[in-house]
């Protein structure tokens, strides 16, 4: 778990992975937290090429999307 960003009421916890791919285990501190702070949704930015869903609940982000002004967390 890198950090968590607050967004009014809203808290959005953030992984940064260097790599292009995500392992689901690789995830298991961004979901420790989750569970600690009860939050539904996360996110991983990482440098793939996808935009896609783990468990339903965790969404992976490419960095190109991010950096490109794109991705809105509040969409979906």
């Amino acid at each position: 778990m890198d950090f968590v960003i607050a967004d009014g009421q809203r808290l959005m916890p953030i992984e940064i992975k260097l790599g292009a791919t995500v392992d689901s285990r690789s995830l298991n501190g961004l979901r420790q937290c989750m569970a600690d702070l009860s939050l539904s949704r996360g996110f991983v930015i990482y440098s793939g090429i996808e935009r896609r869903t783990l468990d339903g609940r965790i969404d992976l982000v490419p960095w190109d999307q991010i950096r490109s002004g794109i991705f809105d967390p509040r969409l979906k």
